[in-house]
């Protein structure tokens, strides 16, 4: 019998060109709330307040994204019977998208801070094993980390899914989708710290509703594609502002809000390309495709250009000038760590599955 691998990741999300650029916008979202954080007085008071209030929402758009992408492709992944191999294949393919560039900025970490600030002092500093391992969604040296804790949860779940092969995946994903949030609703009804482990984080219902949508794709109607991706625009930057109001970035407030919203600009961003109805356009693709390396290295760069330019004097240029110049600086080095770490690590492992694919089993 021969192990077929279906396609991988890139394959997938290039065949939905508006999430591939969904990506890239959820990211930049993120990049401009950690652009004007890193020095509060490059902003007016109005910009910074409405940034604060909408762009950390990008990463609830993210993490839909990555239910339904990364659903989309265990379901390819997997056999039509128990399969170990495609399990471990699913799971290395995705440890090498996350671990090859974040290793590589952790350890950057340990060189430059200090004097370079990585986060406030009050943020528990748990063992570098655990950073290195993702198992805290507390990083003190790559604060923006925090979201892949959430990402290898999830794709550890998916791998033990695929072990059960495709006939029995969306059985088993429902009933996983089920006990989850009856869980993270018990146990977080009784104790808020709780929502520190990432198993009963509430975010975890964003990717399981990324994850229903994979499995009803060839349910998705396109004729109301452009009306729900610009109504869930719409309701998104509201309930960012009823999150602000019921008490900021608490990990309920912003499940319960600003889900829904993001699961409407997922879906508009399937049902339109789908139909052929709308396109965010190539720069938003080409956005995409470095995300997770721009998403990645921009608020160390942020903080380390800060650092640079208060020590050499600089900050007496043109606010606009200076954060042009860092916009500019993460995106190249976004741009470069995506060509010189993820394209070639990518080029790596199909290599790698190639050869597993010609291996039989008797």
């Amino acid at each position: 019998m021969t192990i077929l691998i279906i396609k991988n990741k890139s394959e997938l999300i290039m065949f939905f060109k508006n999430i591939q650029a969904l990506r890239g916008i959820a990211a930049l979202i993120v990049f401009f709330s950690h652009l004007l954080c890193t020095k509060n007085e490059l902003s007016s008071p109005w910009i910074f307040r409405t940034v604060s209030i909408i762009c950390p929402a990008g990463v609830d758009i993210f993490f839909v994204l990555s239910g339904f992408i990364v659903t989309l492709s265990a379901i390819n992944s997997s056999s039509n019977f128990m399969d170990i191999k495609s399990s471990l294949m699913f799971f290395l393919r995705r440890v090498m998208r996350i671990y090859p560039a974040y290793l590589i900025i952790l350890f950057l970490t340990f060189f430059i801070s200090p004097p370079v600030w990585l986060s406030p002092d009050w943020l528990p500093h748990y063992p570098v094993y655990r950073l290195a391992t993702l198992t805290t969604s507390i990083n003190y040296k790559v604060m923006v980390a925090w979201t892949l804790a959430f990402e290898m949860f999830f794709y550890l779940v998916l791998s033990i899914i695929i072990f059960f092969g495709k006939k029995k995946f969306s059985v088993i994903l429902f009933s996983w989708v089920f006990i989850e949030i009856i869980l993270i609703s018990y146990f977080n009804s009784v104790d808020k710290s709780y929502a520190e482990w990432v198993p009963l984080n509430p975010q975890i219902i964003q990717f399981c509703t990324g994850s229903l949508m994979a499995l009803f794709i060839k349910s998705i109607t396109y004729q109301y594609g452009r009306t729900i991706l610009f109504s869930g625009f719409f309701i998104f930057i509201i309930m960012c502002y009823v999150n602000m109001n019921l008490g900021s970035w608490n990990a309920w407030n912003r499940t319960l809000t600003l889900t829904l919203p993001s699961a409407m600009i997922v879906y508009g961003a399937i049902a339109t390309d789908l139909g052929k109805s709308f396109s965010f356009g190539k720069q938003f693709i080409w956005l995409g495709n470095i995300s997770f390396s721009m998403y990645l290295w921009h608020q160390l760069t942020f903080q380390t250009m800060l650092y640079l330019f208060e020590k050499y004097n600089l900050m007496g240029i043109n606010n606009i000038v200076i954060l042009t110049v860092w916009a500019s600086i993460a995106i190249l080095i976004g741009f470069l760590s995506f060509n010189l770490i993820e394209k070639q690590v990518n080029n790596l492992m199909k290599n790698k599955v190639k050869i597993i694919s010609s291996l039989k089993i008797a």
